[in-house]
């Protein structure tokens, strides 16, 4: 399967999972910034995911 494929179906999957999930504590930016983040996906090579744990 061409890498291009691949990604596209992960990229797919995410965006299916992250609408998936209750966003009723968010406040209204966070979701809008959930939303875009999902959206943009599918168009990146990597993604690097930075965790704050304070």
């Amino acid at each position: 399967m061409p890498a291009a494929v691949f990604s596209r179906r992960v990229g797919n999957l995410v965006k299916d999972a992250g609408r998936r999930t209750e966003t009723g504590w968010f406040t209204p930016h966070m979701e809008a910034a959930s939303r875009a983040i999902l959206d943009r996906i599918p168009l990146v090579d990597c993604v690097i995911e930075v965790r704050d744990a304070r």
